[in-house]
């Protein structure tokens, strides 16, 4: 499990979180995470929660996250989030109030349906020029104890 939520942490969620293949729960919200969703997350394929919550978010939810089929909670509300809700997926099942607070996002379980010109522009981008060293080593930081937990999980049999 990892759980920066309330931390104030700024930046781009990174690639390399997609790494941590025996990760169940993803809590990042109440942050100021800026950027795409990444769609390295969809390669956590054991995570059961997901929640991304009060960020700013922009761009799409990625399709690759329908491969999440373990997913028993997932909230993405209150980001800058557009564009269609992946449709014939798992994503779908969940409660509109997933998905509130982004004004931009269309299709079920929403109510507001997608027309061409709803959701996002393809160009719509994020131009918020922030220093992300510090965000960088927080995450080499969550990698490495991540390794150290599995390699000791893996010493004691």
């Amino acid at each position: 499990m990892i759980d920066l939520s309330n931390n104030n942490i700024v930046g781009d969620i990174p690639t390399e979180i997609g790494q941590l293949h025996l990760l169940r729960q993803l809590a990042l919200y109440s942050n100021n995470f800026s950027g795409v969703i990444p769609d390295q997350i969809s390669n956590l394929q054991n995570l059961e929660v997901l929640d991304l919550s009060m960020n700013h978010l922009s761009g799409r939810i990625p399709l690759s996250l329908a491969s999440l089929t373990f997913l028993k909670k997932f909230n993405v509300s209150y980001n800058n989030l557009g564009g269609p809700i992946p449709t014939s997926t798992q994503i779908q099942t969940f409660n509109t109030s997933a998905f509130e607070g982004n004004p931009k996002l269309c299709g079920a379980p929403l109510p507001n349906k997608c027309g061409s010109n709803k959701g996002i522009d393809e160009d719509d981008t994020n131009n918020e020029d922030l220093d992300n060293e510090p965000h960088q080593l927080l995450w080499l930081y969550v990698m490495i104890i991540m390794r150290i937990n599995t390699m000791k999980r893996r010493l004691r049999g």
